[in-house]
């Protein structure tokens, strides 16, 4: 606060000096003077503790020199003027040490620091002191030390807890941004004057014995109102009920004689305190209580790591926004690829790093561009923004620039480092459109982006197809996790028949039917996408495995007649370490001999543990169970595959076979995979076989066994084993 004029330290003098004498006139006997000062010396200690301000040291003073103007000895004026001293001294000390900015009522414990620090460290001492000085001067008469003690300790700590509070608040309250400053100097000399004019009120109605009784219960209203509701606006509101409180005190009080004014003083300050301590209690309390909840209602918005919106928080605030007609909007999603894998093997200070980073990287390239935008963390390595536009080429343009900004952008920490890589949908909207739908079909397009490893940047103007196709494949999967839940799958089987020895026994591919709720099928390329999404292949694959096991081995005598049964096996699968003892578990426990079987790798299915994969793969072939790789030719690592493992069947792709009768390169490529295979002592079978033509092509280019629509439609397996 900035130097003031003497004259500002001069006014608050002269008030405490008007109101102490008006006091002592009104309320008390002119032989007790000591308490006529409580009132105003109140109001200055809870000023110093309010304000921590030392030139407040200049109240004694006034104080002395009021004592020694109505005839006491110098003795006692300095006596007293030393307590005031050391009590302002020690208050000021404790609020700048201890307190500071901090509201001293913002919760119970601070609450309770207030009356330790004011009545005990600060008040006691010097009250202590004083009484017993006053007890050798005689000053009290025959009164005993600890009487004379609690006269002077207890007016002044009741007068701290009674003024400070609302002082505290309505200074707080003057102080808002929303509102005209107010001089909280000026606060403070207001207060003082409103103390002055209610002992004019008093003393024009000729009932002076009231006085007291009056101010007691004048902030009482003020702090039962704060406390009940914890607003200061709301205790504002209490200030006409104070007011109107302390008239009827002062016009409808009966008390007469001096004996009757003592008794006044003594029970309204024991009773305006305690009941200002419960009361401030309360508000402790209640305060406390309030911030807990509104950080309880900041965390339900906002996400722990970032500061920034959580999904919660992003719908709550695009709600609350006025969303105007004149602009466009867009919701855009990054997503980090593979960063949910990564984050459980990197160190954490590195992937928060990463993802503090990436936010703040999306914030400063759409700020330029954007009207206004919100921006949100869903997940770890997702991050959607809401913006409003003008210029879709200018937000393009942007996206894509902190796109490539992000791409590639390597985090390093001691000996681990993890690179990059983002993918961004976006989807405009309307502001008619419900912002749920939005922020979610906005994560799906970025999500599956990422999934299918296609493009960096993506903008589809379509969001409800977008929805559409997504709650589409939410309900498959429903349907997915409830036909497991039930039992509702059929296995299907496919003969896979020899082309050179026709006396040959036919092979079984097995194959898996979802069974709808109206009795239908349903075939794999409906529900096999989704539990590949969604992690569920390795719960069907077992399904297959054991109900397979199960139901030839119920009917062993119809089996016989086939050579082998083929089961599809996923990459899911094959990265699961468990798979194997599966496997060998189940065989076991069906008596079936695992020759019977032969299990198919996808070449196009993702394996993400090589390592893992071929120890099942070599453990099932230890123990009988025939391999085949399927699909080849149609992926990059087609002859990689076969340097890995020692493969007992090559099944070539049907992309290749449906027009090996006409497509001359088509054969070509089915020839040398054909060459290849014989030289590892493989095996091999065509797909898709659809007519004769092609099969004879098969049979010149010497493949072993064919498949396909043309020589077998696929049937339930209790078929093919009745």
């Amino acid at each position: 606060m900035r130097s003031r004029p003497w004259v500002f330290f001069l006014l608050p003098a002269i008030l405490i000096w008007i109101s102490a004498d008006l006091s002592r006139f009104l309320s008390v006997p002119s032989s007790a003077n000591t308490s006529a000062v409580w009132p105003p010396l109140g109001i200055a200690l809870a000023a110093a503790w309010v304000f921590g301000r030392r030139w407040l040291m200049a109240y004694p003073l006034v104080v002395g020199a009021w004592f020694a103007t109505h005839g006491y000895a110098p003795s006692i004026c300095l006596l007293f003027m030393a307590e005031q001293g050391f009590e302002l001294f020690a208050m000021t000390e404790l609020h700048r040490r201890y307190v500071g900015e901090r509201d001293f009522l913002s919760s119970l414990a601070g609450a309770l620091r207030f009356y330790g620090y004011v009545a005990v460290l600060a008040l006691l001492p010097a009250a202590a002191a004083l009484a017993f000085a006053y007890h050798q001067l005689g000053y009290f008469g025959e009164q005993p030390y600890v009487g004379v003690w609690l006269f002077q300790w207890l007016p002044e700590a009741i007068g701290v807890i009674l003024f400070a509070p609302p002082m505290q608040r309505f200074f707080d309250w003057c102080q808002t941004p929303e509102r005209p400053k107010i001089d909280p100097w000026a606060a403070l000399f207001a207060l003082l004057f409103g103390l002055v004019l209610l002992a004019s009120l008093a003393f024009a109605a000729h009932n002076r014995y009231n006085y007291a009784r009056g101010l007691d219960y004048l902030f009482f209203p003020l702090l039962i109102a704060m406390a009940l509701t914890g607003y200061v606006r709301s205790a504002l509101l209490a200030l006409p009920i104070a007011v109107i409180c302390t008239l009827l005190g002062v016009y409808l009080g009966t008390w007469t004689t001096s004996h009757q004014a003592w008794n006044a003083l003594g029970e309204g300050l024991s009773f305006a305190g305690v009941l200002a301590i419960m009361t401030q209690l309360v508000m402790a309390t209640t305060i406390e209580r309030t911030g807990l909840i509104a950080s309880l209602r900041d965390a339900n918005h906002h996400d722990a790591l970032t500061g920034e919106l959580n999904r919660a928080g992003l719908v709550d605030y695009v709600r609350r926004t006025d969303i105007a007609d004149t602009h466009h909007y867009m919701c855009l999603t990054l997503c980090l690829r593979d960063f949910v894998y990564s984050r459980e093997l990197l160190p954490v200070a590195l992937v928060d790093a990463c993802e503090r980073w990436t936010l703040a990287m999306l914030r400063d390239a759409l700020i330029p561009v954007a009207e206004w935008a919100a921006l949100a963390r869903l997940d770890q390595g997702i991050y959607t923004a809401v913006v409003a536009y003008t210029d879709i080429h200018a937000v393009d343009s942007q996206v894509r620039r902190v796109a490539a900004a992000i791409k590639g952008r390597i985090f390093r920490s001691e000996d681990w480092e993890y690179q990059v890589d983002v993918t961004i949908g976006g989807l405009p909207f309307a502001n008619s459109d419900a912002i749920e739908d939005v922020i979610t079909a906005s994560r799906y397009t970025a999500t599956d982006m990422t999934r299918r490893s296609v493009q960096t940047v993506h903008f589809d103007a379509h969001y409800q197809a977008q929805l559409a196709d997504q709650r589409a494949e939410l309900r498959r999967l429903e349907q997915l996790k409830q036909a497991l839940e039930n039992n509702r799958f059929q296995l299907f089987g496919q003969q896979i028949r020899p082309l050179g020895n026709r006396g040959a026994r036919h092979k079984i591919e097995l194959l898996l039917r979802m069974v709808g709720p109206g009795g239908d099928w349903i075939s794999p390329g409906q529900f096999m996408p989704v539990a590949n999404r969604f992690d569920y292949m390795v719960p069907l694959d077992r399904w297959v495995i054991r109900q397979a096991f199960t139901d030839i081995a119920a009917r062993a005598d119809q089996a016989a007649r086939y050579d082998q049964f083929s089961i599809n096996l996923s990459g899911s699968s094959l990265s699961h370490s468990e798979t194997s003892a599966y496997v060998r578990n189940e065989i076991k426990r069906s008596g079936l001999p695992a020759s019977l079987f032969c299990f198919e790798v996808t070449e196009t299915e993702a394996i993400h543990d090589w390592d893992v994969a071929l120890t099942i793969l070599e453990e099932l072939k230890t123990a009988g169970f025939a391999i085949s790789l399927d699909d080849f030719g149609t992926g990059l690592a087609t002859f990689d595959y076969l340097n890995r493992f020692d493969f007992d069947y090559l099944k070539i792709d049907g992309s290749f076979i449906r027009t090996l009768d006409t497509n001359v390169r088509n054969r070509e490529v089915v020839e040398a995979m054909v060459l290849v295979a014989r030289r590892r002592s493989i095996r091999t079978i065509a797909e898709f076989v659809e007519n004769d033509a092609i099969a004879a092509q098969l049979r010149t280019l010497d493949v072993d066994f064919m498949q396909g629509f043309g020589l077998h439609r696929p049937e339930p397996l209790s078929g093919l084993l009745a």
